[in-house]
């Protein structure tokens, strides 16, 4: 079942990711229906490993206001970009800092409703996958080594 997943997935996330820019940019929804616009990030991000939120806070809040220079978190101006070795530090210092650094980022800047937005979203991913973890654990067909 996971080659079908990761080449559905593979499929899908260039086109996601796109759909997930353009509606940050320009929502789809207006007036009494602007819940739906959540749908895309809360809903279908989930499934393609997007936390709700994170998006949204990382391109409009940070990456928007100070355009790739060397403020932006995921500016690589300080990196050699041919380098193995300095691909690894930015991937790493993304993948293990890069909620903390955006949290950080935001509330120093005082855009305080976006970090709490962008918190939530963290949090409420995090618990989640926590929670369906602990059920798949405890199910009798389960084929996830729980122990």
């Amino acid at each position: 079942m996971a080659p079908v997943y990761w080449g559905a997935y593979l499929w899908f996330i260039g086109p996601f990711i796109l759909m997930l820019h353009n509606t940050s940019h320009r929502p789809l929804y207006k007036r009494e229906y602007r819940w739906l616009n959540r749908l895309i990030p809360w809903g279908l991000g989930v499934f393609l490993g997007q936390s709700p939120e994170t998006y949204f806070a990382h391109h409009i809040g940070m990456h928007h206001v100070d355009g790739n220079l060397p403020a932006d978190l995921s500016s690589t101006m300080r990196y050699q970009r041919d380098s193995l070795r300095d691909f690894g530090k930015y991937f790493l210092s993304f993948l293990f800092l890069g909620a903390v650094q955006l949290y950080t980022y935001l509330r120093q800047r005082g855009r305080h409703k976006l970090a709490t937005r962008f918190l939530i979203g963290e949090l409420t991913y995090l618990a989640v996958t926590v929670v369906l973890l602990a059920w798949n654990c405890s199910r009798p067909w389960s084929s996830v080594s729980c122990r």
